[in-house]
């Protein structure tokens, strides 16, 4: 009878020892999961952050050739007007 006791007492012990596994994989794979999301999360944020850096420079350099654009057309018409000026004082 004691050994039963003795057995029974085992039984228990190695079950409670088998949920507390069981709950450690539910706790890691918990774990995982928020892992997971958070990685996942960070990635976007970096992802958009560099679309959105990119995208301004872009418009950022077009503007500027667009700016520079302007100042070339204007020496291009000083430059006629001065070609023009020593032409006509031939």
């Amino acid at each position: 009878m004691a050994a039963a006791h003795v057995l029974i007492a085992k039984v228990y012990a190695n079950l409670d020892h088998v949920v507390a596994l069981a709950k450690r994989r539910r706790a890691m794979k918990n774990l995982d999961i928020k892992l997971l999301l958070s990685i996942g999360a960070i990635l976007t944020v970096l992802g958009g952050f560099y679309y959105t850096t990119q995208l301004r420079l872009e418009r950022l350099e077009e503007t500027e050739q667009f700016q520079e654009i302007g100042k070339l057309k204007k020496q291009i018409m000083q430059i006629k007007k001065r070609v023009k000026k020593l032409e006509d004082a031939r």
